[in-house]
């Protein structure tokens, strides 16, 4: 039946071939006006009249009624794939050159489809810009991205060339899945199987110009895909189990019959098998109850209790005898104990005294050392005071962080030599000695530190005085912050500097401060004009004087981003790596997320190690468009 399917497909193609091999000779614009429609019909007709497959199709909405100016996509189970494409979505479609030599190619090529050789690698930009061409002009190619029939019914990686083309030809895509015609005939067989059920499922159009790259759109028009085949194969096994269940239930209606018929059979024996047994039985019982009765059993069982009865009384009594003699020995064994215990008892006092005695030899000594030790005290640590409030007074002004942590120092040394002092009674005045030598560096430390601060002071007045100019500069204090903001093609980007250096760059305007107006000072118009230059891809260094805030441990971090190049991108892991051999690749994303200076720090050149984008302060689309920047730039 089913070689007879399959023969009178072939025969009724090649008729309907032969009839209208005229076509041939016409060109496409007309084969896809006129012949596509007529094809579609035939389609139809040979899957479901000749074929015998019934055809659900889910979403048939979404199909336009232009039939034009769109590409049509679906995955790929098997030969009967163009049948139901061409019968449902009315398309022509891509087909192997290899094909035009069978029955089927021939109708396909008179349809207005078109024609690949996937051995020849040098003309297929221009089939699909043909296929471009003809979806825009007259109707819309449909194409299998997989490439080939898939084996197992899963979808496999799409070949991204004609995918990448649409995109740029600013092409939507009409997204639709297949299933059953995998089972109808599957790949690797030229037999039909006697399931005659496929679905295609119409997902709906996906806008190219909705994403902003090549690669995101394909990534959806494939999870579209995905879900039409999921939804296909749902309604697939819904229909195909309904009809498997009527025949199991008949199936085993018969079954059961069978079984209540063998259990009623079995029951019966069973009942006649019990019935016998209780006739047994009774009969059994009267018969020791009649001997029950006779007077000779009765006296053998009497003279049998009674000489049970004595065995268990003399039992009894050597058990009694036996339970005496260890009460005894127990109660002897006991005063025993008793005795020994009377006797440490009274040896407790005198071993006692001798503790005592011992003890307070112990803590006299005990108290004559700490008396000397604790007299010695004051004295060196009034010294040691005295010292510490010297080298303190010489720290002052800006620097009073590094002064209490001076002070905390010179407790904590002074505990240590305190208990130094306890252990050691004769290094004291060595500790003493090391202690004040150290008092003293320190004090010369902190002195050349305040002066170099002082410098530092006197020097950023002048360049913030010089920068401010007119605008009453000789006023500005080094700590004023001043905050401005510039528009830019990633949004608005926040500026904050005091009089000479950059303080923070950032996506959203910081708030909790008072800041004075930037629009004047040097410093941002230096940042503005280079960050202008950099977005409109003439500029790849920045020259900006900027400092390093938070936390020093992503200094370093920090420092090797800046030596990303230009256009290149790096993994978190790789970066971690060129820092400090294994470093995690979360503590490199942390200090990304704390850049103060996103852009000219370039954190956005930092990508997973899949190659994917990860997180980003100001957005993955703006990082986007920076990496974009650069590579086009």
């Amino acid at each position: 039946m089913i070689f007879l399917k399959l023969l009178g497909a072939i025969l009724f193609t090649i008729f309907t071939v032969l009839i209208c091999g005229w076509a041939i000779f016409l060109p496409r614009s007309l084969k896809l006006k006129l012949i596509t429609p007529i094809a579609s019909r035939w389609a139809d007709l040979l899957a479901r009249s000749i074929l015998g497959v019934k055809v659900v199709t889910s979403g048939g909405e979404h199909i336009p009624k232009s039939h034009k100016g769109y590409v049509s996509v679906s995955n790929h189970l098997s030969l009967i794939d163009p049948l139901l494409v061409l019968s449902t979505l009315k398309s022509p479609f891509l087909i192997k050159s290899s094909l035009l030599f069978t029955p089927f190619g021939w109708g396909a090529f008179i349809s207005g489809s078109i024609h690949v050789n996937r051995s020849q690698t040098k003309g297929h930009l221009k089939i699909i810009n043909k296929v471009i061409d003809v979806s825009t002009r007259w109707r819309a190619v449909h194409i299998f991205p997989e490439g080939t029939r898939s084996p197992d019914g899963k979808i496999a990686k799409f070949k991204r060339g004609t995918l990448k083309m649409v995109y740029k030809k600013n092409l939507p895509v009409l997204v639709s899945g297949l299933w059953g015609t995998n089972h109808i005939l599957p790949k690797g067989s030229l037999s039909l199987k006697s399931a005659a059920l496929a679905v295609i499922t119409v997902r709906g159009i996906v806008k190219s110009k909705d994403f902003s790259s090549a690669n995101d759109f394909i990534d959806e028009v494939e999870k579209q895909v995905g879900l039409a085949v999921k939804n296909s194969k749902s309604i697939f096994d819904k229909q195909g189990v309904s009809k498997k269940t009527k025949v199991k239930s008949n199936a085993k209606k018969s079954d059961y019959q069978q079984k209540i018929e063998k259990l009623a059979t079995s029951g019966q024996s069973y009942a006649k098998k019990a019935l016998h047994k209780t006739t047994n039985l009774s009969s059994k019982v009267k018969q020791k109850a009649s001997t029950l009765a006779d007077p000779k059993l009765l006296k053998n069982t009497l003279a049998y209790a009674s000489g049970v009865k004595n065995k268990a009384k003399t039992k009894s009594a050597k058990a009694s005898k036996e339970g005496l003699g260890l009460l005894a020995s127990t109660n002897e064994y006991l005063g025993k104990l008793t005795d020994k215990a009377i006797d440490k008892v009274n040896e407790l006092p005198k071993t006692s005294k001798k503790l005592e005695h011992s003890a307070k030899g112990y803590v006299a000594a005990a108290k004559r050392k700490t008396k000397k030790e604790m007299a010695e005290l004051p004295k060196k640590a009034k010294l040691l005071y005295k010292t510490a409030n010297k080298s303190m007074e010489t720290v002052g002004g800006n620097i009073k962080t590094r002064s209490k942590r001076v002070q905390k120092s010179l407790s904590s040394i002074a505990v240590e030599t305190s208990s130094q002092f306890k252990k050691i009674p004769g290094k004291t005045d060595q500790l003493y000695q090391t202690s004040t030598d150290s008092f003293k560096k320190l004090g010369k430390a902190s002195k050349a530190s305040l002066k170099t601060v002082e410098k530092k002071l006197a020097k950023g007045l002048s360049k913030s005085k010089s920068a401010m100019g007119s605008a009453g500069a000789d006023n500005i204090n080094s700590e004023t912050e001043f905050y401005s903001s510039l528009s830019s093609i990633i949004g608005k980007i926040h500026l904050v500097s005091k009089a000479d250096e950059m303080v923070s760059i950032s996506f959203t305007k910081p708030a909790g401060r008072k800041f004075s107006d930037g629009k004047h000072l040097a410093i941002i118009k230096k940042v503005k004009k280079q960050l202008n230059e950099y977005f409109k891809g003439t500029r790849q260094k920045f020259e900006i004087d900027y400092k390093f805030a938070g936390s020093n441990k992503y200094w370093d971090i920090w420092q090797e981003m800046i030596n990303i190049p230009y256009g290149e991108t790096i993994s978190y892991k790789e970066l971690g790596e060129k820092v400090t051999p294994h470093m995690h690749p979360r503590v490199v994303g942390i200090a990304a997320g704390k850049n103060y200076f996103p852009v000219i720090i370039p954190c956005h050149r930092i990508i997973g190690n899949d190659g994917g984008l990860q997180g980003y302060a100001g957005g993955l689309k703006n990082k986007r468009i920076l990496l974009n920047l650069e590579k086009n730039s």
